[in-house]
């Protein structure tokens, strides 16, 4: 049950009469910092215009050139890796100690949403009819190689928050030959097996999936509804003391946990949500209950009659984890609502080259915190940037 105490205050009925923003450009947000930004676009196979953010040098330090691609989670964007600042943001962090930063943007959130053929907002059913298989698949394998290429490097590292991880053991378990150009996997809180969900609403949802999913159908909502006014409502009334409890749950509830107060700063909310939350298709989030009502990680289940015409069996097939030989470094957290810690185990079991199997040492750490926690440089990207420094 949720209960949250707001005083509302004469003044603050400026919260009903507030301006419908789009989402904040990151180059425009890295450049207010100081650093050097760029905006890429790539072109997929089947037509969908990806966005990359590159932070290409930092301000400080050493300059090692090494290009990494970071990928963010279901629902985020690029901008979840710059939009706290070069104190605590991983993309500013790693620019400042030597590395070509590529920041990526998945098909159909809110800087990725074009198409060469198809308008998403005529055509939405079409447009959104993907999940994070096809993220998996041909983003990522397109974005690699459009970085190997510009940067004339044969390797890259790989950071990837939550879904970010998804789309990793996908791709290199579907296409084994992008182990090759993986120096290091650095994965937070990455989502593989999420059947140990400790969420107990997640639980819930997952076993009527398929009700929901007729019930969204029907309604035709293919993807994340009114967004842009989201984004504006949360950033107009979290300026508000008074709603400071409010928000913070929100946070909490999106965040994946509850925060410890001393790890979480009521600044981060007017920075957090110019660019969050992000798009992403029905699709994605559907997978994810199936994943977590079976218990195993494959591709998406149509039922037995579109299985047998789509893969050629009645069941979805199931992801190889045995196929993914690149180095692996897993960070996981106890208080993530989203990710279990048995889960991120079984990943690690069934893996062939994990250098790294680090759970945060923070009873209170949660999904969030891997990107927006005050205190996440000593808790998190120091142990992921030394194990870097070996590959």
């Amino acid at each position: 049950a949720l209960s949250v105490k707001c005083d509302v205050q004469k003044d603050d009925l400026s919260i009903l009469n507030f301006t419908v923003k789009g989402v904040e450009d990151p180059e425009l947000i890295i450049k207010s910092y100081g650093y050097p930004a760029e905006t890429h676009k790539i072109t997929t196979e089947d037509g969908y215009i990806l966005v990359l953010h590159r932070i290409p040098r930092g301000i400080k330090g050493v300059k090692k050139k090494t290009p990494i691609l970071i990928m963010h989670g279901l629902g985020s964007s690029s901008g979840d890796f710059i939009n706290m600042g070069p104190d605590n943001s991983l993309g500013y962090i790693l620019a400042d100690n030597g590395y070509d930063v590529w920041i990526g943007n998945a098909r159909g959130n809110s800087y990725s949403n074009s198409h060469l053929y198809i308008n998403p907002s005529l055509n939405p059913e079409k447009f959104y009819n993907f999940s994070w298989h096809e993220i998996g698949t041909i983003d990522i394998p397109a974005k690699i190689d459009y970085i190997l290429k510009v940067t004339n490097q044969s390797k890259l590292y790989y950071i990837g928050h939550s879904q970010g991880g998804t789309i990793f053991f996908v791709m290199t378990s579907v296409k084994p030959q992008y182990n090759d150009k993986i120096r290091l996997a650095s994965l937070m809180a990455p989502a593989g097996f999420v059947s140990n969900v400790p969420d107990p609403v997640i639980k819930l949802m997952s076993g009527y999936i398929d009700e929901i999913e007729y019930i969204l159908e029907f309604f035709q909502i293919y993807h994340i509804p009114y967004l842009d006014v989201i984004r504006s409502f949360l950033q107009n009334i979290c300026k508000y003391d008074n709603y400071y409890a409010l928000c913070k749950e929100i946070f909490n509830i999106f965040g994946g946990g509850y925060n410890d107060e001393a790890q979480f700063n009521k600044s981060i909310f007017t920075k957090l949500f110019a660019t969050t939350p992000s798009d992403a298709s029905r699709k994605q989030f559907v997978h994810y209950f199936q994943e977590v009502k079976s218990g195993k990680f494959q591709r998406f289940d149509y039922g037995p009659g579109k299985n047998l015409r789509t893969y050629g069996a009645l069941n979805p097939l199931k992801y190889n984890l045995t196929a993914v030989t690149a180095p692996v470094a897993l960070y996981y957290a106890r208080n993530d609502r989203y990710i279990g810690v048995k889960d991120v185990e079984k990943i690690a079991s069934k893996l062939s080259h994990v250098v790294n199997n680090y759970l945060v040492p923070h009873e209170k750490f949660n999904h969030g915190g891997f990107l927006f926690a005050s205190d996440i440089r000593p808790l998190v990207y120091n142990e992921l940037m030394r194990v870097m420094k070996f590959y």
